[in-house]
């Protein structure tokens, strides 16, 4: 299998390939990066939670996204 790499150097050009990543650019999302050893690892996009759930989607997101990234990048 042939991987096509992109060398980034900066968060904003992190940023700016997230679109190529998805497929499509995203809007009135939250995205979830996942970072090893200088590789991207896992780009997820979620819909924007409810003002009124903000907190605990926030706070469940953290722990399942730390967990997420945690297992796929072997600890």
């Amino acid at each position: 299998m042939t991987t096509n790499a992109i060398k980034l150097t900066s968060p904003h050009e992190l940023l700016a390939v997230v679109p190529y990543l998805l497929g499509f650019n995203p809007t009135n999302s939250i995205m979830v990066l996942c970072l090893h050893d200088r590789r991207l690892g896992l780009a997820q996009r979620l819909d924007l939670p409810r003002s009124e759930n903000a907190h605990d989607v926030a706070s469940g997101l953290w722990t399942w996204s730390h967990n997420l990234c945690e297992f796929r990048a072997g600890f």
